[in-house]
């Protein structure tokens, strides 16, 4: 699948799994497919054909109102998970912000990887939505077994936290006041909190810390606390603007790898929308999860940023060693993709059409294209 000059798309993201990179689309006018990938096995040099996942029919709304919310919509957030399986949440939107249309509800569409099937579609409950609920991030926890598996989508806009199981094949919503921009207007409610369960805050002017977490020796039936991580002061923004940037600042995206490391994504702002404020370039923090020692810290380079930059996504990519790492970020507001070299200790960016609105608006700069390099936008 080619895309041309009249049709109008939005890159969300990619994900690697079974060989293949999964990309997501908006769905735009005149796009024709939400969910695409390509092989890995077959790189070249030309901007790559991106094939529909799992096929073109499943990326297609039928005519009948009756049938529309069978098929794949609006992808807006993927993950693999270690059972082969890629969870891809779909947003049932068309649209883009004032065009946006609401067609289906938030659902669940899950496929088996070995054989391209999807073997699960959930929707989510009418009492999961809220007025102006905007789910920005997934996160798969696979239990003992494959049974044993939840899904956690964060709710930014309507301040909660959606949780799906795959054994008992429902949702619930959670609501505590630490999702609000004033932890004080929320209460909580029961949830599962699984091994690997970070609650991720952006910070606002009113909240304190960034980056917390909950023991999962000590759940109880009460709200519980949040501890800062990997401790009270490195959440805390010094008094003095030399030191301010060596802190967390607004922890927007975190992501553990197989090597035992959690990174962070800090965005350096303080405040929410119109009260925000950029006191500190984006900055990765890698944390060792065994110590709870912060390992490196690196700020992008200015040159990595654009005017209007806004990375939604990271992804965190393990080679042959864990000194072979690589981290993807996706700047869906400037149309580029950042990289950054775990061995090298250096990050670039890389443009493409594709990333654009109007593909023909963008140029491809060179990349690193080797068997372990996986954007091959």
């Amino acid at each position: 699948m080619r895309v041309s000059v009249d049709k109008l798309i939005t890159f969300l993201g990619g994900k690697i799994c079974a060989k293949q990179y999964r990309i997501t689309f908006f769905v735009l006018i005149g796009v024709p497919s939400t969910l695409n990938y390509i092989p890995l096995d077959s790189v070249t040099s030309a901007s790559p054909n991106l094939i529909p996942y799992p096929s073109w029919e499943a990326n297609q709304v039928p005519p009948q109102p009756q049938d529309q919310c069978d098929t794949l919509t609006t992808t807006y957030r993927i993950k693999a998970d270690s059972c082969d399986r890629l969870w891809v949440l779909d947003a049932g939107t068309t649209g883009l912000e004032s065009t946006t249309k609401q067609i289906c509800p938030y659902a669940i569409h899950v496929f088996d990887l070995r054989t391209d099937r999807r073997i699960r579609k959930y929707q989510l409950r009418p009492e999961d939505i809220q007025p102006g609920t905007f789910i920005t991030n997934i996160a798969i926890d696979v239990g003992k077994s494959c049974e044993d598996t939840f899904l956690y989508a964060s709710d930014q806009l309507a301040y909660g936290l959606l949780s799906y199981s795959w054994e008992r094949n429902t949702s619930w919503r959670a609501r505590h006041g630490f999702f609000f921009p004033d932890p004080l207007l929320g209460k909580s409610s029961s949830t599962r909190l699984s091994v690997n369960f970070r609650i991720l805050l952006r910070e606002t002017l009113i909240l304190p810390i960034p980056l917390n977490y909950i023991p999962l020796d000590s759940v109880t039936s009460a709200s519980p606390n949040l501890i800062p991580y990997p401790s009270w002061e490195a959440n805390q923004v010094p008094p003095q603007p030399q030191d301010q940037c060596d802190t967390l600042t607004t922890t927007y995206r975190i992501k553990a790898d197989s090597c035992d490391r959690l990174w962070v994504l800090d965005a350096g702002t303080t405040g929410l929308e119109s009260t925000t404020k950029q006191i500190c370039p984006y900055a990765i923090h890698v944390f060792d999860l065994r110590t709870d020692r912060r390992i490196r810290k690196y700020q992008l380079r200015p040159e990595d940023i654009q005017p209007g930059t806004f990375i939604t996504n990271i992804a965190i990519d393990v080679g042959k060693s864990c000194e072979d790492t690589f981290l993807y970020a996706s700047d869906q507001l400037a149309y580029g993709l950042l990289s950054y070299s775990w061995e090298r200790n250096t990050s670039w960016r890389a443009r493409h059409g594709f990333f654009f609105p109007d593909p023909l608006l963008g140029k491809s700069s060179s990349t690193r294209l080797s068997v372990n390099f996986r954007i091959l936008l």
